[in-house]
This record gives structure tokens, sequence and C-alpha cells, in this order.
């Protein structure tokens, strides 16, 4: 229960504390700028989606980077595809900071008095910093994400579906946040049946459709079948291993 509590108390607790979080804002900016200038990045799936914001640019046409695609991210890519590298990466430091100040903020309305710190360990934790630098999608979804949390905590359901559909099209995994996010949404709407069942409904409904709009022109091209691209197989779980702790914490 102590969760749910947390959730229903964090509407009343102070939200931001400006000054302190202009200040993270501005250093977690700072120590991203030295970086965003070789390229899109080191990982070759950020090269992919720079790729297919040009194409799509050139063709007048959608084109995904890979399986299932990241529409949000490639249109983004679209829209800079006269501009140099430094832009799109720019783009994804400045919502990388925002994913630091709203988690941060996060922290602090549900009772967290050492919620700065909190913060920065997100903003400095080497796969975030890393990826806050460069074309990738990972921190665009995860900005997108902490906003809807905060949206649902301010018992507005169908913006937190609408933030977690726009995650889903940055990165098609957001879509699972639906989940915990219905208990935020349920425990933040007082005790009344309806208004529970209304506010997860509210949220599923809305997040879905918003996350098949964002996919409506990789639909368009490629059918349902998008979902069934990857080429590669599952990788080995020693594989997987090394995803969940080497490649998170260096």
């Amino acid at each position: 229960m102590a969760p749910l509590q947390a959730a229903r108390n964090a509407g009343v607790r102070p939200r931001f504390a400006p000054t302190a979080e202009v200040l993270l804002a501005s250093g977690v900016l700072l120590s991203r700028l030295p970086f965003l200038w070789p390229g899109y990045g080191a990982d070759p799936d950020a090269w992919r989606i720079a790729w297919a914001g040009h194409e799509t640019a050139r063709l007048g046409q959608h084109l995904s980077s890979r399986a299932p695609g990241n529409p949000v991210l490639e249109c983004a890519a679209a829209a800079l595809s006269r501009s140099p590298a430094w832009a799109l990466n720019a783009l994804t430091a400045l919502l990388g900071c925002a994913a630091v100040v709203m988690f941060g903020a996060l922290l602090r309305r549900l009772g967290c008095r050492t919620w700065l710190v909190g913060a920065l360990a997100l903003a400095f934790v080497p796969v975030v910093a890393i990826h806050s630098c460069d074309s990738m999608d990972y921190v665009w979804g995860l900005a997108f994400l902490l906003g809807a949390w905060h949206a649902a905590l301010d018992r507005r359901p169908g913006f937190a579906g609408f933030l977690v559909g726009v995650a889903a099209g940055c990165r098609i995994t957001s879509l699972v946040m639906l989940a915990p996010l219905a208990i935020v949404v349920m425990a933040a709407s007082g005790p009344a049946l309806g208004g529970r069942v209304r506010a997860v409904l509210a949220l599923w409904g809305v997040g879905v459709a918003t996350a098949l709009a964002a996919f409506s022109p990789v639909i368009a091209l490629a059918g349902p079948g998008f979902l069934h691209g990857y080429e590669n197989g599952y990788p080995p779980l020693l594989y997987v291993a090394k995803n969940l702790t080497v490649d998170v914490w260096g």
C-alpha cells in the first residue's frame, strides 16, 4: 500500500525547485556539449535513423531506419536532414536534460530529500550520458515517459497516455509502461471504482491510439508485418546479460 499512498500524496508535494532545476539542467547540458559534434554516434542504429530521415525528406515517403521503426525520431531526422549532425544530437541532449529534471522533480514529489543526487545519478549513468549525445532513441523515449508519470500524478490520464504513445513512437517498447502507469492513475483517481476505471481507459485508449497514429506511416508502408522484421533472431542470453550490466553501468 505504501507506493499507492505515495502516489496519492505526490499531488500535494512541491513539484519543482526552479533555481535548483535550472542549475541542474544547465550543468547537464554543458557536460554534453563537447560530444555533440563528431557525428551521429558510435552506434550504427543512430546513423540508420539519420539515413532514414534523409531519405524520407528526399523521397517524400516515410522510410524506417530498422524494424519496427522509430517514426517520431525519424520524422525529426527528416526535418533536420539539411542540418549538420550536431542539430539532431542537440535535440537528444535537450530531451536528456528534460528527462533528468523531470526525474528529479518526480523524486521530490514522492518525498525524496536527496532528489538532486538521484537526478545527477540518472544523468551520469554511462548508458544515459552516452546516448544523450547521439541520435539514438533511448533518451527520447525516457523523456516522454517521465512526462507521462507526472501527468498521471496530476490526474491527467489522457495526457499521460498521449505521452506514452509519443514515447512508443520513439521506441515501441515504451508501451509496456501503460501497465505500471495504470496503477498510478488508479491511486491518484481516488477510491471510487468508476473514476478508476475511466482513468485507466483514458490512459490506455489514448496511449494505444497515439502509438498507432505515430506508426501509421510505417503501417501504411509495410502493413502489420512491420512487427516481424527482425532478421537476426533473439540474441544469446550472455549478450542480454551484457546489455543489462556492462552496457548500462560501464
